[in-house]
């Protein structure tokens, strides 16, 4: 008999961005990310017992690693950014090297109204950071607004530019603002 083998929570949930992407939300379940991860329902189950806490889990990783990220930039930075600027890094360093988890948080977020609100509450909260710049509150919230959009839309793949073309979109952005983000 073969003994039981401890599952990697993190690899179940990297096929479960993948079901996101190849099938859509919708396709989330328990039994399809089984099937990607090539590894029984059950194992599944007793990782995350529902779908619902699946969800929860992956939503869970994506705010430990962008805090993972704003710790980095921080550290790169000797604690002289502002906590936007820190967002603002962090949340494209990890759009750069987890592009793929991005666009599998983009598609989840819009699965239902209750992700949709979650997601709104999560964005009036980095409004707040743009609103915490005194000197020029409306600059930072459109800094912040398109930041946020161009790192949705390369996640998505939904302009057809090269990475170099994106590094200028990128350089642009910054140039407007008059900031260098650390990549």
């Amino acid at each position: 008999m073969s003994r039981y083998q401890k599952l990697n929570k993190n690899e179940l949930l990297n096929a479960a961005e993948r079901v996101i992407q190849k099938q859509g939300a919708h396709a989330l379940s328990i039994g399809s990310v089984a099937a990607e991860a090539k590894v029984s329902r059950g194992g599944i189950q007793s990782n995350f017992g529902s779908r619902a806490q699946l969800i929860d889990a992956l939503f869970a990783r994506w705010d430990e690693d962008l805090e993972r990220y704003k710790k980095e930039i921080r550290s790169r930075c000797n604690n002289h950014m502002s906590e936007l600027d820190v967002f603002l890094a962090a949340t494209r360093l990890q759009h750069l090297h987890q592009p793929e988890q991005m666009s599998a948080m983009m598609i989840l977020t819009m699965q239902t109204h209750e992700q949709r609100e979650a997601s709104q509450i999560w964005m009036e909260d980095k409004l707040r950071l743009a609103g915490a710049e005194a000197d020029d509150e409306r600059g930072h919230r459109l800094r912040l607004l398109v930041n946020e959009a161009m790192v949705m839309m390369h996640s998505m793949q939904l302009a057809p530019l090269s990475d170099e073309e994106w590094a200028e979109v990128w350089e642009d952005l910054d140039g407007l603002f008059d900031r260098n983000t650390p990549s």
